[in-house]
């Protein structure tokens, strides 16, 4: 099947119609994690972008090296191995320490701050992010058109609209064992 495309890879890839959301929806509600998608056949990998919409890392394989010459490379991974520590609020980290008086854990224990911002301003703070470096150190810029375009919606449209972005902070806290 690869063979039937070999020497149109690049309007291939240019003309194919988007999938309908609904269609990556369906595949999302049927897989328990969304930790990983293998798109098999994936062309020029128009399924493999939306994909990655809602799965951590997506993979996408064909036999034609052709129509992967012109697949746009994936927004994910680009968070560093040990982000992991982050996402399970520091459960996994070694922290050989006794709880500290009055408690009986280390830990997480969990606090928040806020912060007033606009649209623009909280792209400033997706930009600050080691993964937003990483990937534009990869030619991969996160903050495509479509992505702020996204964004600029679900912000409700007005990107001067200041609003309030909670950040989780999580704590472990414990002393020398004796």
């Amino acid at each position: 099947m690869a063979n039937l495309f070999l020497k149109q890879a690049k309007h291939y890839a240019a003309a194919r119609p988007d999938y309908p959301a609904e269609l990556f929806q369906f595949i999302a509600s049927k897989t328990a994690r969304h930790d990983l998608a293998w798109d098999v056949g994936t062309g020029s990998g128009q399924a493999a972008v939306s994909l990655a919409k809602l799965y951590k890392k997506v993979v996408g394989t064909d036999t034609s090296a052709q129509q992967l010459a012109y697949a746009r490379a994936l927004p994910n991974p680009h968070w560093a191995p040990n982000r992991k520590m982050v996402d399970d609020e520091y459960r996994s980290a070694y922290f050989p320490f006794d709880p500290v008086d009055g408690e009986t854990h280390t830990g997480p224990f969990e606090f928040s701050t806020e912060r007033r911002m606009d649209l623009d301003d909280y792209f400033t703070y997706i930009k600050s992010w080691s993964a937003y470096q990483t990937a534009k150190d990869n030619g991969v810029e996160l903050l495509d058109d479509e992505t702020v375009r996204e964004f600029a919606d679900a912000w409700g449209g007005d990107r001067q609209e200041v609003k309030t972005v909670t950040y989780p902070i999580f704590l472990r806290i414990g002393k020398v064992r004796p």
